[in-house]
């Protein structure tokens, strides 16, 4: 056999490559990919401990000015402690376990705590119950219950919302994440976000993140598997303009444009990209794992660890602003497990033991 080696043949070659590499991005994305550097330099922060006067933390935090929200799943009555973060006193235990009229057996983290009419308040996934009830956490504090203002039904009962929204008094929006169409997991659905009416979970609008099939291009018997391959951290920006989403298997940061439908994914230079789903995924990695943000930046920690043991606590944060540029990568003091914006450049963490909450000031001149 003749082997042709000429310059031309191995330009036509490279660019077959490189256009088929292009392609699977763009038969994968709905929207545009923007290359950003990775060579800000890295420097250190150092936490501040909060003292919290509480036996058990939780499993995820989330803080809105000086109240500091916790998920607390093993506790065996309720869902959700709330501590005061200047005094550290607990001011109540709320959302009881149950199967009463404004009980859950099933929920998960709040993703947002808004403010409106002078009142914090956050929407809580009633999972079971397919419903989304709208909670008072002032009004709770006040009267030492659980006060909820409404609720919103899950119009289609067989969609599982896995992080959930307020737009507005009207509107509520929830991300939907890929679910697996067979009992060997080799297919899934591709994950999506929903716009949905506040009073009657009718949809409203739907975006459509992705495209094409989720599926094996070679069998596997082991995670990740095609419902793992789009997982994505999401949060909304403050003023509820934006979705940011970190992609776990990519390193890649997805902003939403949610008037516009117009979504920008921003990938780290010299990335792989959708590509990889069409090959052996044994050396896969992880690398975003949770994401948060003010009104000017995104943060979100960095793992790139391999899959199997690069979800556990991280130490290094990549703060990007809302064009995707990379502003600075911050290596933490301690091991994070999870994370929370409560103010703007104010990061509360919660480590890997479910055992401390430090604060850090990202920018302390500005």
């Amino acid at each position: 056999m003749k082997i042709f080696s000429s310059p031309v043949v191995l330009f036509l070659i490279a660019f077959s490559m490189m256009g088929c590499k292009g392609n699977y991005d763009e038969k994968s994305f709905n929207g545009d990919i923007v290359y950003i550097q990775n060579d800000v330099p890295e420097d250190k922060a150092i936490g501040v401990p909060v003292e919290l006067k509480a036996l058990y933390l939780g499993s995820a935090i989330t803080v809105q000015d000086s109240i500091l929200v916790c998920w607390t799943p093993k506790d065996p009555n309720v869902f959700f402690h709330v501590y005061n973060l200047k005094t550290g006193e607990l001011c109540g235990k709320f959302c009881h376990k149950g199967r009463g009229p404004e009980e859950t057996v099933a929920t998960a983290p709040i993703f947002q705590i808004y403010k409106e009419n002078g009142a914090m308040k956050a929407l809580v996934n009633f999972h079971n119950e397919r419903k989304i009830m709208h909670w008072n956490i002032t009004e709770s504090i006040r009267q030492q219950r659980s006060v909820f203002e409404g609720m919103t039904p899950r119009y289609d009962k067989s969609v599982k919302y896995k992080e959930i929204f307020w737009l507005n008094p009207g509107e509520v929006i929830g991300y939907v994440s890929s679910e697996p169409l067979t009992f060997v997991h080799d297919s899934a659905t591709l994950p999506y976000l929903i716009k949905c009416a506040a009073k009657t979970g009718k949809p409203v609008v739907s975006y459509d993140l992705f495209a094409g099939t989720l599926e094996w291009e070679r069998k596997r018997e082991q995670s990740p598997l095609p419902d793992d391959y789009y997982y994505s951290m999401n949060c909304i920006s403050p003023d509820r303009s934006k979705i940011a989403m970190g992609m776990a298997m990519l390193a890649q940061i997805n902003v939403l444009d949610l008037e516009t439908g117009r979504q920008t994914g921003y990938r780290l230079k010299g990335m792989p990209g959708f590509e990889i789903f069409r090959k052996n995924l044994d050396d896969a990695k992880v690398y975003f794992t949770q994401v948060q943000a003010d009104d000017s930046h995104i943060y979100a920690l960095y793992s790139d660890k391999k899959y199997g043991s690069g979800w556990g606590a991280q130490d290094l944060l990549y703060i990007f602003n809302w064009n995707g540029e990379l502003v600075r990568k911050v290596r933490l003091a301690n091991g994070v497990k999870y994370i929370s914006v409560g103010n703007p450049g104010i990061l509360y963490t919660l480590d890997d033991n479910e055992e401390y909450v430090y604060k850090y000031n990202l920018f302390p001149f500005i």
